[in-house]
């Protein structure tokens, strides 16, 4: 089976200062970054998993458009989540990238990366949608995170 992506839909970057990165987007012409929190404690995710165990996540994010693909910066505001362990092993930069898949169903997809990348790393349910990161960093040099194209379709 062979996936076909329509577009590079994200770019996921790892940051430190996340009101420090929007700026420097803007200045590239990344306009008008919707602040958020993916955060266990505040309610705004569902149930999400950090190598298949139940995981507690506290982080800031931003999205913005930037010329048709979306930038989504997150920084980690805990010491136990994927973001704060790729700080502590990369540094601040590119996390992930996600890939416009949206008439292909999530567990189709999922099925797909999981026999060729394994299990995903991180997986569960975000602010809007379900979602699951899978390490493609030794073939494509990023994680690929795969996403439902629907708010309704977590339910």
């Amino acid at each position: 089976m062979k996936i076909a992506a329509k577009r590079l839909k994200q770019i996921g970057m790892v940051v430190t200062d996340i009101d420090r990165a929007i700026e420097h987007w803007g200045c590239l012409g990344a306009g008008g970054f919707r602040k958020f929190f993916l955060s266990s404690s505040r309610g705004t995710c569902g149930p999400v998993f950090k190598n298949g165990q139940p995981h507690q996540i506290e982080s800031s994010m931003a999205v913005a458009d930037f010329n048709g693909v979306q930038i989504e910066l997150m920084q980690p505001l805990d010491d136990q989540s994927i973001y704060y362990d790729f700080l502590q092993e990369c540094g601040a930069g590119l996390h992930h990238l996600c890939f416009d898949t949206d008439d292909i169903p999530f567990d189709e997809l999922n099925a797909y990366m999981k026999e060729r990348y394994g299990d995903p790393i991180f997986n569960g349910i975000g602010a809007l949608m379900k979602f699951a990161y899978y390490d493609c960093r030794k073939d494509m040099g990023a994680f690929i995170e795969v996403v439902t194209q629907k708010p309704e379709t977590i339910c």
